[in-house]
This record gives structure tokens, sequence and C-alpha cells, in this order.
């Protein structure tokens, strides 16, 4: 019995570490932010995709995003005045590295850098970013798509706590030769 006494401190060390947070928002709380302009409306409740169930969503890219570290995905749907669609995906990728990871084989290579996050993006009505864990994809459509998707991406951010730094492993590779 009293070589199980020393043990008690570390399984409770351990136990708290498993049971608390890695950060206080989650992939729904991270949607939850999104707010639509007047005359928007969300044509569904939001949608959970898991490493089981992630095919359902993106079939074939399903399993690139997996190598990631990823979590889960939220997704929600949105339909404007005219018809327009727009798209949220919250990726949890479990990690910032396994973010940075997934953003950097998205992102559009001759795209503008965005001030989103960690780094953004925006193409042909989709923008990108991503901070901390989380990968953000924002598809829009319309003749205001960039700045719908702006703010709708701004409000994803804005409900993402921490700091805006790329993580400490890429201080490894060469700065001219880092992609995105």
């Amino acid at each position: 019995m009293r070589r199980l006494v020393p043990l008690v401190p570390l399984v409770l060390v351990a136990l708290l570490a498993c049971s608390a947070p890695s950060s206080p928002v989650d992939a729904r709380g991270v949607l939850g932010a999104a707010e639509l302009p007047s005359g928007w409306r969300w044509t569904e409740t939001p949608v959970f995709y898991d490493e089981a169930t992630l095919y359902e969503y993106i079939n074939g890219a399903a399993r690139g995003v997996l190598v990631y570290d990823f979590a889960v995905l939220a997704h929600l749907e949105g339909e404007g005045p005219g018809g327009e669609r727009l798209s949220v995906d919250v990726y949890d990728m479990g990690t910032p590295l396994g973010a940075f990871g997934y953003y950097s084989v998205g992102r559009c290579r001759g795209c503008a850098v965005r001030d989103w996050g960690v780094e953004g993006s925006f193409e042909d009505g989709v923008s990108l970013a991503w901070a901390e864990r989380f990968y953000l994809r924002v598809e829009t459509e319309g003749e205001e798509a960039e700045e719908l998707g702006r703010d709708v991406m701004e409000q994803l951010l804005a409900a993402i706590p921490g700091e805006r730094s790329a993580p400490v492993e890429l201080d490894r590779l060469p700065r001219g030769q880092r992609v995105p």
C-alpha cells in the first residue's frame, strides 16, 4: 500500500491533464460566431463530421484532411435574398501544426495573402484562413462574395482566442522557401 501512495499525485495530474480542454473554444463555438447580413438566412442546422463520417461531406478529399491530426468539422450553409449561397466550414485540426498543414495544401499559390488569423487568402468566392488549431473555409456567391466572405471570416476568427503566430516547428524551415 505504501508503494502506491507516491503514485496518487501523478495519477491526479494525469487525470486533470486529460480532462482539461486544450482550448476554451471548440468547432461548434467558432461556427456559432458566424452571423448573416440582413436578408440572409441559415438553410440548415450545423452538421458535424468526425473521422468516421468526414467522407460523407468531402468524399475523396477526406484522406488528405485526416493526415493532419483532424478532430472534427463543423459545417453550416446559408442563402441570400437572391438565392446566393454561403457555406461555412470550421475544421478542428487538433494542433496548430495540423491547421497550418491543411491550409498550406489548399491555399491558392498566386493569391494575395490576407491578414486573417495567422494567414488567409481569397480567390473565386473562397476565403481560407487558419488560426490556432482551426482551419476555416468560407465559400460565397454573388456580387459581394468577397465582402461577405471577409465579414464571416472575421467573425469566426474573433471567436478563436490565442496568439496569431505560426507553430515554432516552422522556424526550422528556411524562411524564404516556406509554402505558403
